[in-house]
């Protein structure tokens, strides 16, 4: 199964955090994906979305943006 994208201006730019069954199961630079183990959700900061997609596991077609978190 491939992973899917979230990508928020509230993101540290350059790192992600890779969620595995609803629970956080790494964080760290992007460079370092590769050794996340496994994972079946990527959040990114939304200038970082475009180095994800094509990576092995992400799925580009399931990527969504979340700009209003929090807005009422």
């Amino acid at each position: 199964m491939n992973a899917k994208i979230t990508a928020s201006t509230h993101g540290t730019p350059g790192e992600v955090v890779t969620i595995e069954e609803g629970q956080i199961a790494w964080i760290g630079p992007i460079e370092a994906l590769e050794e996340a183990g496994n994972f079946d959700a990527v959040f990114c900061h939304e200038d970082d979305e475009e180095r994800l997609i094509g990576y092995p596991r992400i799925n580009s077609r399931q990527n969504q943006r979340t700009d209003n978190i929090g807005a009422s």
